[in-house]
């Protein structure tokens, strides 16, 4: 970026009265990416036209706003006075490096000049560009008409004030150097089924360099360029455009997330099966669907396995089995609660048996060939939780698969141990 330096030179002190006639000086400010721009040009609105002679144009600008200090005149933009126009009478335009910014033309008094004449057309006088120190502020700008000079040449070659025939024009006097923001739309790219273990992704658009902040329940939750937002939690979402202290908000949309089905338990009361989801069940028997079988709990018809299965629109769970034995009368006897876990094992597992009441219980360890090879349990045990261990170096066996039988009340539950693969 280049500056002009400016060696300060007397100021004409003149009146400070001035007609709204004659010649008008217009000056616009407007932005332009980190800089502010000004446009200053020169025209006779009324009347003959007049030469113009050597001029200081004083602008006062906020300084704390604008950085005058590394002001520059944008030579991409001809101006009708520079010295390629009329070497002998005009110098180049400066800038004076103060809260007056001062474009000026000199007189090249030993050259005789003439002048620029001025006439209804506007000329240009300059393009003066200025850096932006606070984006977030307001630039005002107003003529300094107390000092300054503009003249006009006589027929002597010399100068004659008409600053008294001089109106002055501001163009945007307070320039704001921040764009308010617009209200920006919300959209959802996902499925409007929002389950917890997928979420959805939210959008918008067009932020145009606005900050984007991104709020669930009046709560900001992110706040930067991110023009997406992943969604896992059901409330309210909104997104905003914010420039400076100025934010405006999209529509609200709310997002119900569904969370993933839970493993559901089973209970026993006097002969009856419950599921402990209150929903979406369905019951098996055997490993096979009880046809019908959906609600929250379900009477055994006969002895078996029974287990009961839990699904929502994001998913579905299982419970483990449960082991049911009908008695001579037709009465749950044996167990709530009966199985072997981890299934598949490594290294170890654990057989549990819940017995509804007191019963003589046996359990038993088999080979893949049906030969038995231990025994675990031989005896009476009261109503409630059991558990044995099973551990292969432990038991003196082979590592491998097994089938577990455990007996209680003259019924058996069987299942396969199978270890996994290391």
């Amino acid at each position: 970026m280049k500056k002009a330096l400016l060696t300060i030179l007397p100021i004409f002190i003149l009146a400070s009265g001035y007609s709204l006639g004659g010649v008008e000086l217009k000056a616009e400010q407007f932005k332009d990416g980190a800089e502010v721009v000004f446009d200053i040009t020169i025209r006779v609105d009324q009347g003959g036209s007049i030469p113009l002679g050597g001029s200081d144009i004083p602008i006062r600008i906020d300084g704390s706003v604008l950085d005058l200090q590394n002001a520059y005149l944008d030579n991409g933009v001809p101006s009708d006075f520079d010295q390629n126009v009329d070497p002998s009478s005009y110098s180049n335009l400066s800038l004076y490096r103060n809260r007056l910014l001062v474009v000026r033309i000199n007189e090249n008094i030993s050259g005789g000049g003439s002048g620029v004449l001025l006439d209804q057309s506007p000329k240009t006088i300059a393009r003066v560009r200025v850096p932006i120190l606070k984006s977030c502020a307001t630039s005002t700008a107003r003529w300094e008409t107390k000092w300054g000079g503009i003249h006009e040449y006589t027929s002597d070659a010399w100068m004659t004030s008409i600053k008294d025939q001089v109106s002055f024009e501001m163009v945007n006097p307070e320039l704001a150097l921040f764009e308010d923001p617009h209200a920006p739309d919300l959209l959802n790219l996902g499925s409007d089924l929002v389950c917890a273990n997928t979420g959805t992704t939210l959008a918008t658009k067009d932020a145009q360099g606005f900050s984007v902040v991104w709020e669930r329940d009046g709560v900001v939750m992110q706040n930067g360029t991110d023009t997406f937002f992943h969604v896992n939690s059901t409330g309210v979402y909104r997104v905003g455009y914010q420039n400076c202290s100025k934010i405006e908000f999209s529509d609200p949309l709310a997002i119900q997330v569904f969370q993933l089905p839970v493993s559901p338990d089973i209970t026993e009361d006097q002969g009856t099966l419950y599921s402990s989801a209150s929903a979406g069940n369905q019951w098996y028997f055997n490993g096979n669907v009880l046809t019908g079988s959906t609600g929250s709990s379900i009477v055994p018809s006969q002895s078996g396995t029974y287990s009961v299965e839990v699904s929502n629109q994001c998913g579905a769970a299982m419970s483990d089995d449960y082991l049911y034995m009908l008695s001579s009368l037709g009465q749950g006897v044996v167990a709530s609660r009966v199985g072997v876990y981890p299934n598949p094992y490594f290294g170890n597992s654990n057989i549990y048996l819940d017995l509804v009441k007191e019963s003589e219980v046996v359990v038993e360890v088999y080979d893949l060939r049906g030969i038995r090879v231990r025994e675990l349990e031989n005896g009476y045990k009261f109503a409630g939780p059991h558990e044995w261990r099973f551990e292969t170096a432990d038991l003196g066996l082979a590592s491998g698969s097994y089938i577990i039988k455990i007996f209680a009340d003259g019924r058996v539950f069987i299942t396969t141990l199978i270890e996994a693969s290391k």
